[in-house]
């Protein structure tokens, strides 16, 4: 969840970023920014430890460099982002849970063709830009989320303003490791994998170290992202592939989240009014459970 927000943020700096350079392209790299923010694990379901009540806040930060070829041009654009948002684990079931989650901070930057811009949702003259509006509605007001057999949904107002990403809400899943807790020895493997007509996720997870307090997973992602998003009013197609290398640490009494890191490397092609151009994303996110 807050990682798609997080990237609606930063591509609405994008185009203020820009404004009056290179338009055709400015639409390209907005709705390509968002796939290397939300790409990440799933976690199948099978043992939920972690009771009802638990709450927690969650630190998000992002760091992307995009690379991308336009009308000759070669363009490199560099974001930032960090989303700040408490966690309330509301229902536990035999094969998922519930969340309530809120989102109660943003904020990056954006450096683009020698500009630079920053935008924080404390500031009031931010939220109030027309361009923000859409991402900051869903801002300090609590969402539910459901987690079941390793898939979330949301279908209030952040499942209608990200539902045109593909992927979308799957990060939350990854806050609970549901693998029954006597099979989690060092070396224990599995995978699981989500595929639809625009998206291909295939995730191998591995137990890399154990203690008496901690468990360590290591997840490699397989991702393919294909087919059309709208971005401004206009098309885009997209045809984007990679590896997402993530380090989980997770509480061993009850299978929580404690951090992640995660190195992103996607490359692929963007196509917009006729032209196609190569793409590349790499980066790294990082989450930190207080």
């Amino acid at each position: 969840m807050v990682l798609e927000v997080l990237a609606a943020a930063v591509q609405a700096v994008v185009a203020q970023v820009v404004v009056g350079k290179k338009d055709k392209w400015i639409y390209m790299y907005k709705g390509f920014i968002v796939v290397a923010l939300f790409i990440t694990g799933i976690v199948s379901a099978q043992q939920v430890r972690v009771a009802a009540g638990k709450k927690c806040k969650m630190v998000t930060d992002t760091k992307m460099s995009t690379g991308m070829s336009m009308m000759g041009q070669e363009v490199e654009v560099e974001s930032t982002g960090t989303a700040f948002s408490d966690i309330e684990i509301k229902t536990v079931s035999s094969n998922g849970f519930s969340m309530i989650a809120t989102v109660k901070r943003m904020k990056g930057s954006v450096n683009a063709m020698g500009q630079e811009q920053s935008f924080d949702s404390d500031d009031e003259s931010v939220r109030n830009n027309p361009q923000m509006t859409e991402v900051f509605k869903t801002l300090n007001r609590p969402q539910e989320i459901a987690v079941e057999n390793g898939k979330a949904s949301n279908n209030g107002e952040l499942g209608n303003v990200m539902s045109q990403y593909s992927g979308a809400l799957t990060d939350v899943a990854k806050l609970v490791l549901t693998i029954p807790v006597d099979l989690l020895e060092q070396g224990y493997r599995w995978s699981d994998s989500s595929i639809s007509e625009e998206a291909r996720v295939i995730n191998q997870y591995v137990v890399t170290k154990t203690d008496d307090a901690q468990i360590e997973v290591t997840v490699s992602t397989d991702s393919k992202i294909s087919g059309a998003i709208k971005q401004g009013g206009m098309e885009v197609k997209q045809n984007i592939q990679g590896a997402i290398i993530s380090s989980r640490i997770y509480q061993k009494i009850n299978g929580f989240l404690v951090s992640e890191k995660s190195a992103v490397d996607l490359s692929g092609t963007a196509e917009i009014m006729g032209m196609n151009s190569p793409i590349t994303v790499k980066g790294t996110i990082t989450t930190t459970i207080e």
